[in-house]
C-alpha cells in the first residue's frame, strides 16, 4: 500500500489548520490594529494629549453626565473606564461570562453601563456587574434610565426593565423589505422623551406598539443618540431629529464620509475622512489629527468641554507589518496551492508538476529564479498594500488594485498584437470590454471597502476572498476529472466512459475531458477511438496550455504505438518532447517505439535512462509511469544481454508498481514480462503476464499479457 498519499492528505490538513491560525494572528495582531493597541486622545486647549494605551482595538467611546469616559475594545476585549490618570479594565471575570467582547456595542444611561456580548447582556449599576439573558446575538444596544433595549439581525427586539425582559418580533411591525433588512446591521437609538429609533432599510420611530417611517433617505446612518436628539448622516448633510421626528438641526457637510459626531451646547464636532472638524460653535475650526494618527473614527465630548477621540495609529511598525503581511499572504497562497495539488487527481497533478523550460536550468539557477520572482511579487504586494492603506478610505482606495489589473491586461493585449494573435481592431474592442469590467470592479471594491473601518481588514478580506475563489476554481476543474479517474483507476472503463460522456454534454471547455476520455479508451485497448479523442483534445487545447498538449501528445503517441504505426508514434513523442521536455514520458515512449519494433536497443536504453532521470527529478506523481520506465530500461538491457543490470532495473520497477491504479499496474507487469522474455526467463515472464491479466482482464495490458501467455505456452522452448 502506498502510504504517501494519506500522509500528504494529513500534511495538507495540518497546513490548513496552520493557515487558519495564521489568518487569525494576522487579523488580530496586524490588521485590526497595526500598533497592537488602540489609542485614546483628548483635545484640551487646542492640543491633543495621549492617554495610556489600551490593550486591543477600540470601537466605541462614550462619556457619562458626570464625566466618566468608557471605551469598548475587541480582541483583548472588554470595557475600560478612565479614572483620572489610568484605565480600569473590566472583562469576562467581572462580567461573569465566557466572552468579554461587546459585539453589539455598549450604551450609557446616566452613570450606568450596558454591554451586549454574544453570551449575555452585562449591566454596570455603579457598584458591580450583573449578567442578563439574551434572545439571540444582539447587533445593537441602547439604554435610558434603568432600561435597555437590544435587537438582533433576525428582528428580535428585547426590552430590559428592573422587573425582567420582554421580547417582540419586528417581522410584522416594521413595514420594510425584510430581505433587504436582513442584509444590513440594525442600529437602535433613543431620545430623552422615551422614543425608540431604529435604522434598518430606512429610519423608523416607535410610537406606541407600532413603528412609523421617518422622512429620511433609506441609506441614512444613525451616528449617535444624545439626550433629546438623535444624529444622522443623511446624504451630504448632518441632521438632528427630536423624539417627534422633527428635524431640529441640519448642517451641510463638505467631507465625503462622516464617521461620528459629538455635540455639547452649541458646539458640534464631526470625525471624517479629512480629520476632526468643529462645524458649529463660537469659532468653528479644524483640529489636526493626533500625532502619527491616520484616522479618528469616534468622538465624544465631556461635560467640561474636553473632546475625547479614538485614533487609528500608524507607527513605524505598520510598514513592517505590511511587509510581513505580504509575505504571510504569499506563503499561505503557496502552501494552499501545494496542498490542493497534492489532493488533485493524477491527470491534473501531472500538468501542474511539469517544469517545462525551467528544468533546463541548473539547480542554483532554478533557486535564483524562484527567489527573484518571490522578491518582485512581495515588493508589488507591499506597494499595493501601502498605497491602499495610505488612500483608504477615500473613493480612490481600490484604484491601485483595479488599474494595475487593467495595465497588465493592456500589456497582454499588446503582446498578442505583436505576435499576430490579435488585430488592432479586435484589441481595441477587448480593451474597451476590460475597461468596462475594471470600472465596475472599482465601483464594487469601493462599496466593499466602505464596509470596513480599518484598511487592513479590507485588504485582508479581498485577498482571502480571492484565494478562496482561486482554490474553488481549481477544485471545480479537478473534481470532474477525479470523478472519471475514480472509475479508471479500478479498471472500470465502461463506467469511466459513461462519466466522460455525461460531463462532455455540460462542460464548456472540453479539452481536458477529451484528453481523459482518450486516455480511458487507450487503457481500454481501443487505440483507434483513443486517437480521435486525443487529437481533438490537442486541437481544442491549442493556445490554452502547452503542458496539457504535451501530455495529450504523449498519450497519442502510445495510441499510435498500439496500432503499430511506429514512425508516426515516434514523431508524436518528439513533438511532445519539444513542448514539455521535463516529464520524461515522451522519452519513455521513444524507448518503447524502438523496443516494440525490435530496433536499436542502445538508443532505447539511452531514452529510457533519460526518462528515469527526468521522472526522478520532478517527483513521483504517477508511479506507474516510473515503473514503466524502469521496466523499459530492463527490456533494453535484456536485449543487450546485460542480464544482471536488467534484473536490478526490474527490482526498481517492482518497487514503484502499485495496484492503486490497476491499468498502470497491469501495464508495468506486461513490460516487466517482456523484459524477462528478452532475457529468455520465460517462467518468470509468465508470472508477470498472469498478474497483469488478472489485474486488468478487460483492459489493453491485460489483453496483451493474455496474448503473450498464449504465445509463450505455444512455444516449444517455454519452460
Amino acid at each position: 500500500m502506498d502510504v504517501r498519499k494519506p500522509l500528504s492528505v494529513l500534511l495538507f490538513l495540518a497546513i490548513g489548520g496552520a493557515t487558519v491560525v495564521i489568518f487569525w494572528l494576522v487579523a488580530t495582531r496586524v490588521l485590526l490594529n497595526q500598533s497592537g493597541r488602540a489609542t485614546v486622545w483628548r483635545l484640551a486647549s487646542g492640543k491633543w494629549q495621549q492617554t495610556p494605551r489600551l490593550e486591543g482595538a477600540a470601537f466605541g467611546i462614550q462619556v457619562s453626565p458626570n464625566g466618566s469616559v468608557w471605551v469598548a475594545t475587541i480582541f483583548r476585549a472588554g470595557l475600560s473606564r478612565w479614572d483620572r490618570d489610568h484605565w480600569t479594565r473590566f472583562k469576562d471575570g467581572d462580567f461573569g461570562t465566557q466572552t468579554n467582547y461587546s459585539s453589539g456595542g455598549f450604551a450609557l444611561a446616566g452613570e450606568e453601563v450596558w454591554g451586549a456580548t454574544r453570551e449575555a447582556v452585562v449591566h454596570w449599576d455603579g457598584a458591580g456587574w450583573h449578567k442578563l439573558p439574551i434572545h439571540g446575538e444582539p447587533d445593537s444596544i441602547i439604554a435610558a434610565g434603568n432600561e435597555a433595549w437590544t435587537i438582533t439581525s433576525t428582528g428580535t427586539l428585547t426590552h430590559y426593565t428592573p422587573s425582567g425582559e420582554t421580547t417582540a418580533d419586528l417581522h410584522g411591525s416594521v413595514p420594510a423589505n425584510w430581505v433587504k433588512r436582513v442584509s444590513a446591521k440594525p442600529v437602535l437609538g433613543h431620545t430623552s422623551d422615551g422614543a425608540l429609533w431604529l435604522v434598518w432599510d430606512g429610519v423608523w420611530r416607535q410610537r406606541g406598539d407600532g413603528w412609523l417611517a421617518v422622512n429620511l433617505p433609506r441609506d441614512s446612518r444613525l451616528l449617535r443618540s444624545q439626550g433629546d436628539v438623535v444624529w444622522f448622516r443623511s446624504g451630504s448633510s448632518l441632521v438632528a431629529m427630536d423624539g417627534n421626528g422633527t428635524q431640529v438641526k441640519a448642517y451641510a457637510l463638505d467631507q465625503p464620509r462622516v464617521l461620528d459626531v459629538a455635540a455639547a451646547g452649541d458646539s458640534v464636532w464631526i470625525a471624517g475622512e479629512r480629520g476632526v472638524q468643529e462645524i458649529a460653535g463660537a469659532a468653528p475650526l479644524i483640529a489636526p489629527l493626533p500625532p502619527d494618527a491616520t484616522l479618528v473614527p469616534q468622538l465624544a465630548i465631556a461635560p467640561d468641554g474636553v473632546l475625547w477621540a479614538v485614533a487609528d495609529m500608524r507607527t513605524g511598525t505598520a510598514y513592517l507589518s505590511t511587509a510581513g503581511l505580504s509575505i504571510v499572504m504569499l506563503l499561505i497562497l503557496a502552501l494552499s496551492l501545494w496542498g490542493m495539488r497534492s489532493m488533485m487527481s493524477p491527470p491534473v497533478r501531472t500538468v501542474v508538476q511539469i517544469r517545462g523550460w525551467r528544468s533546463e536550468l541548473p539547480a542554483l539557477g532554478r533557486i535564483a529564479l524562484v527567489l527573484a520572482v518571490a522578491v518582485v511579487v512581495v515588493l508589488a504586494v507591499v506597494l499595493l498594500l501601502q498605497q491602499t492603506m495610505t488612500t483608504f478610505p477615500s473613493a480612490s482606495a481600490s484604484s491601485v488594485w483595479v488599474w494595475v489589473i487593467f495595465l497588465l491586461v493592456l500589456v497582454m493585449i499588446a503582446i498578442r498584437i505583436q505576435k499576430g494573435k490579435q488585430t488592432f481592431a479586435g484589441a481595441a474592442g477587448s480593451a474597451l470590454g476590460w475597461l468596462t469590467f475594471v470600472l465596475v470592479l472599482q465601483f464594487g471594491l469601493d462599496r466593499f471597502f466602505k464596509l470596513f473601518r480599518n484598511p487592513g481588514i479590507a485588504v485582508f478580506a479581498v485577498f482571502s476572498i480571492g484565494l478562496v475563489l482561486a482554490l474553488l476554481v481549481g477544485l471545480a476543474i479537478d473534481r470532474p476529472l477525479h470523478w472519471i479517474y475514480a472509475k479508471l483507476r479500478r479498471g472500470d472503463y465502461a463506467g469511466a466512459l459513461t462519466r466522460s460522456d455525461f460531463l462532455l454534454r455540460w462542460w464548456r471547455d472540453p479539452a481536458m475531458l477529451r484528453y481523459m476520455r482518450g486516455t480511458v479508451l487507450l487503457f481500454a485497448g481501443r487505440p483507434e477511438e483513443a486517437e480521435s479523442d486525443l487529437r481533438e483534445s490537442i486541437a481544442l487545447g491549442k493556445g490554452k496550455g502547452a503542458l496539457q498538449r504535451a501530455i495529450a501528445l504523449s498519450n497519442l503517441g502510445y495510441a499510435l504505438l498500439d496500432q503499430e504505426r511506429y514512425a508516426e508514434a515516434a514523431q508524436t513523442f518528439e513533438e511532445s518532447n519539444v513542448i514539455g521536455p521535463g516529464s520524461g514520458n515522451a522519452f519513455n515512449g521513444l524507448a518503447e517505439v524502438l523496443l516494440r519494433h525490435d530496433q536499436q536497443p542502445f538508443e532505447a536504453l539511452r531514452n529510457a535512462d533519460r526518462a528515469v532521470e527526468l521522472k526522478q527529478q520532478r517527483g513521483k506523481t504517477d508511479r506507474h509511469m516510473l515503473a514503466y520506465m524502469w521496466a523499459n530500461r530492463a527490456w533494453a538491457l535484456g536485449r543487450l544481454g546485460r542480464t544482471e543490470e536488467a534484473l536490478s532495473a526490474l527490482l526498481d520497477a517492482g518497487k514503484e508498481n502499485t495496484p492503486k491504479f490497476l491499468p498502470g499496474f497491469a501495464g508495468a507487469h506486461w513490460r516487466m514480462g517482456m523484459a524477462l522474455v528478452a532475457m529468455d526467463r520465460k517462467a518468470e515472464a509468465l508470472d508477470h503476464f498472469r498478474r497483469a491479466s488478472e489485474a486488468d482482464p478487460h483492459g489493453n495490458y491485460g489483453n496483451r499479457a493474455a496474448k503473450a501467455m498464449r504465445d509463450l505456452n505455444r512455444s516449444p522452448y517455454a519452460s
